[in-house]
């Protein structure tokens, strides 16, 4: 999934202002349910912007098996872009070099 939309100012478009609102984020309940693996913030830079990249586990929304969810924020002082991607924890491993491939793709204005 990608999002883009206008920005509204809650932070700074920096890669520390984004982890604020990530530290913010993630003491607020989800659903489903995620558990970021805090080891895994990334600093970033997606066609010139600051970006922040993090895996989280979880579960799938309607079965409930065991998901990999990667996400990537990218900001401008204009746009807010978000990329997640919820993969079985098998093929993690070999979508990963895909998934950053689409996203160095991404050009913000």
């Amino acid at each position: 999934t990608l999002t883009v939309e206008p920005r509204k100012l809650k932070t700074e478009p920096t890669v520390e202002g984004m982890r604020k609102e990530v530290e913010r984020n993630t003491t607020q309940p989800a659903f489903p349910p995620q558990k970021m693996r805090t080891d895994s913030l990334q600093d970033k830079q997606v066609g010139g912007h600051p970006a922040l990249s993090w895996i989280a586990d979880g579960t799938g929304m309607m079965d409930k098996s065991p998901v990999i969810a990667y996400t990537v924020w990218v900001r401008s002082t204009a746009l807010k872009a978000e990329f997640s991607a919820k993969v079985d924890p098998q093929e993690f491993a070999r979508l990963q070099p895909l998934l950053e491939a689409i996203i160095n793709s991404l050009t913000l204005k």
